[in-house]
């Protein structure tokens, strides 16, 4: 590039984006004093002509009822046409697009763009090997401001040779031992390039590599709509949107997050390009679309290789290249007609997909003859398809040579191991005894068929961001405590997503009456038939689902009226009475003493005040839910203790009274000596939980407490004790409780951050974290992983998942 020497100032280099970092690098190591401005071609198509935004598109997406992606792809196609009529309706609808867009000031024009132009001394043009039609008419447009002068690329006439690999995974192997080979002669890894790279190699690279510790930088793929920001954002669209960014900013502590930081700064980029958008709900989609094409930019490594582009590119001769995947259709890149604007209609500005695979391969060939230090590997097969060579390959300049799988590396002794295995297992299967075998075998000892379930561990960096963003649940606790791996598989990976079933579905209708229809003001069918109508698109609905949503309407009612004639027991004055009640405190403010900073929530059913005296009451649909208050320490059944804990945050004055579960819709109700079927099922709508031992406050809730309607379990005993002490709780052991959740909760956010999932599921006689657990498959649990809280009975014992000798 010593031609940058010579460049007059005050004037415009137009290059191509591959090479712009290299030409500031060069001028800075020379010490240039140039006042030259970079531009390319992008640059200059939307200087001379125009440019526009995602109000455009959303235009266009409305107008003409097209998706994101085809709305952008037809404004782009204006940039080929005149406005003039033409003998095609697909030719004349983008010219009509063009014009309505310029109606409507949705082109964005420079108008001081010429004078940019004329005000410099020349417009040098470097680095390209083909100009096509669009960007030679974008030239002379420029011409008629600016002299304009080519200069001459660098040509160099280098042969190389194409590797072909068996496999993918064979290619990407070869590949890492020839970059080891480097990196120990000496060459620095941002001297390293990988070209071609595309997402069919994005697993094999990152395994290998990582086999190899080499570390790259390969572009994520994670879109802005993937992320627990950008689904948040969306499913919550709001308009006042200052207020509504700042709240997202502070739920997922943006600025103590460094992703979320990076997550947050690519959505308020987006954002800000919205400017004129009237109302965000309405332009929703949009938004969402434009998501899914931003990618989140993943950390670098103090020193990387990284993926780079050969045409149009600069590589010195101390820099090495290597070129995946050098077979047809990926090299050189073709072109097909199957644009929207066909070859047999495209305009004079447009190359015709024969013309574009002209241009690729000349770009392809010239780009690789340029290259001093190129690698070139190709494959067969990959797991999903069979390859051929590229078209390039001629025995004068790129000559293809087979090459054999690795047999043994130099380098990573993981990799050995993984190949060794490997070999055994063909040998046992398929009879096949390979050349490397004996020499894998002398060098390394591998627990072959043998099998560790123990968690290994993950590095607690790459949990903690979602356990800071996510938050924390009383399930999430619960889950964890069950099972720390099943917590790990739920939660980080969401390997169970929830399914609504009919039996959850009418729970959730239950529950949605049971919040708006006990005073009465509401209609019951109303809110009812309502949220069916609402929800039923959630599952298979027909006539026999709806047989039973009418068939249950009946058991509704009577819960309601049961529920209203409870209230009849209160003789304190109800003052304030929540119904699913959101409370989310950060830990923070909980006084917790954690490793990371995040947030707990709970939705409590329904809590009824007397004053700063509470009642705490959760409804259950279906028999399995309990509260054992011998199972709190385990973090077992805490759902009602994890409540009074919140709620003594919220107000440290509030005195809980009673926390109890209310079993709604348990189905069938057996006959129980000589009370009548009305009666048994009064009954069964009883509060179950623990009271407060103070007579004054109990007597608030339940004028009958010595002998409860209301409560299951609370009766006093002619001597005036209770007669169930384990269901009445004092003073001190609230305290107790209340410590103790603190204790679990903290204890789960401490473990869980610190990446610590062991395969250890809790087990009695009435708790197992391994009966509902769907991962049983994946974690080959054993006996002795089991947590027992009372010593295993003898059936207990038995090995139930395998040999552990396995």
């Amino acid at each position: 590039m010593d031609f940058l020497k010579d460049l007059e100032n005050n004037s415009i280099l137009l290059l191509p984006s591959n090479i712009k970092n290299k030409v500031l690098d060069y001028i800075n190591d020379n010490k240039l004093l140039l006042n030259i401005k970079l531009m390319t071609f992008r640059d200059l198509k939307v200087g001379l002509l125009y440019d526009y935004t995602n109000e455009a598109i959303y235009h266009v997406m409305k107008d003409y009822n097209l998706s994101f992606e085809t709305a952008k792809d037809f404004i782009n196609n204006t940039y080929y046409v005149e406005d003039k009529d033409y003998k095609n309706d697909k030719l004349n609808t983008i010219v009509k697009i063009k014009k309505e867009l310029d109606k409507n000031e949705l082109l964005i024009r420079d108008p001081l763009f010429i004078n940019l132009l004329k005000s410099k001394s020349k417009m040098y043009i470097y680095g390209f090997t083909t100009i096509n039609k669009l960007q030679d008419y974008l030239l002379n447009l420029a011409s008629q401001y600016i002299e304009t002068e080519p200069k001459d690329k660098e040509a160099n006439d280098y042969k190389h040779e194409a590797y072909r690999l068996p496999t993918l995974e064979d290619e990407v192997s070869y590949v890492a031992e020839k970059i080891s080979d480097l990196i120990s002669a000496g060459v620095e890894l941002d001297y390293i390039y990988l070209a071609n790279y595309s997402s069919e190699y994005y697993f094999a690279i990152k395994k290998i590599f990582g086999l190899y510790h080499i570390p790259v930088y390969l572009k994520s793929e994670t879109k802005l709509s993937d992320t627990v920001i950008g689904k948040y954002f969306i499913d919550n669209i709001c308009n006042d949107m200052q207020k509504y960014l700042d709240k997202i900013s502070k739920k997922f502590d943006v600025d103590n997050n460094e992703y979320n930081s990076k997550v947050f700064n690519k959505l308020t980029n987006l954002i800000n390009t919205y400017y004129w958008a009237s109302s965000y709900k309405d332009i929703k989609d949009l938004i969402e679309a434009e998501m899914k094409t931003i990618s989140i930019p993943t950390d670098h490594f103090d020193k990387e290789i990284v993926t780079t582009n050969i045409v149009d590119n600069i590589f010195n001769d101390d820099e090495y290249v290597f070129l995946l995947g050098f077979n047809q259709k990926s090299i050189p890149k073709s072109y097909r007609d199957e644009d929207y604007i066909d070859d047999a209609i495209k305009t004079d500005l447009m190359e015709s997909s024969i013309e574009q695979n002209k241009a690729s391969k000349i770009r392809y060939s010239t780009a690789i003859k340029n290259i001093k230090n190129l690698t070139i590997t190709l494959k067969e097969t990959s797991i999903s398809s069979t390859y051929l060579p590229s078209t390039l390959i001629d025995d004068e300049y790129i000559k293809m040579i087979k090459v054999d799988s690795i047999t043994y590396s130099k380098y990573s002794d993981e990799f050995n191991k993984l190949l060794y295995a490997t070999r055994i297992d063909n040998l046992i299967k398929f009879n096949e005894q390979t050349e490397d075998l004996k020499d894998l075998h002398k060098s390394y000892d591998i627990p072959y068929k043998s099998y560790d379930n123990k968690f290994t561990g993950i590095d607690k960096n790459k949990v903690r961001s979602k356990l800071e963003t996510k938050g924390y649940s009383y399930s999430s606790i619960s889950h964890y405590f069950e099972c720390p791996f099943k917590f790990y598989l739920n939660y980080y990976y969401k390997l169970e997503e929830f399914e609504t079933s009919f039996s959850t579905f009418i729970g959730s209708a239950f529950h949605e009456v049971l919040e708006k229809c006990l005073d009465g003001s509401i209609d019951i069918d109303d809110v009812y038939y309502q949220y069916i109508e609402d929800h039923k698109k959630d599952l298979p609905y027909t006539e026999k689902e709806q047989y039973y949503v009418d068939k249950v309407k009946d058991e509704l009612y009577f819960i309601v009226e049961t529920i209203k004639n409870q209230y009849e027991s209160f003789t304190g004055e109800i003052t304030d009475e929540w119904h699913e009640k959101g409370i989310e405190k950060s830990t923070e403010e909980l006084g917790l003493n954690t490793n990371i900073k995040s947030v707990f929530k709970g939705i409590v059913d329904k809590c009824i005040f007397v004053g700063n005296d509470v009642f705490i009451i959760d409804y259950k649909t279906g028999t399995s839910a309990h509260l054992d208050r011998d199972h709190f320490e385990y973090g077992i059944t805490i759902q009602l203790p994890i409540y009074l804990f919140l709620l003594k945050n919220l107000n440290k004055d509030y005195t809980i009274v009673g926390m109890y579960l209310q079993h709604i819709l348990q189905g069938l109700v057996y006959r129980n000596g000589n009370k009548d079927y009305t009666q048994l099922k009064t009954d069964s709508l009883k509060l179950d939980g623990l009271t407060l031992d103070d007579e004054d406050k109990i007597s608030e809730f339940d004028a009958g407490y010595t002998y409860s309607k209301l409560i299951t379990g609370l009766r006093k005993k002619s001597d005036g004790t209770w007669m169930y002490d384990n269901r009445i709780i004092t003073y001190e052991d609230q305290d107790k409780l209340y410590d103790m959740i603190k204790n679990l909760i903290e204890e789960c956010i401490n473990k869980t951050s610190d990446a610590v999932f062991d395969i250890s599921p809790i087990k009695d006689k009435t708790v197992d974290g391994c009966k509902y657990c769907s991962y049983r498959d994946i974690c080959f649990r054993r006996n002795n992983d089991i947590h027992y809280l009372t010593p295993p009975s003898d059936e207990d014992e038995e090995e139930e998942e395998g040999d552990d000798n396995e």
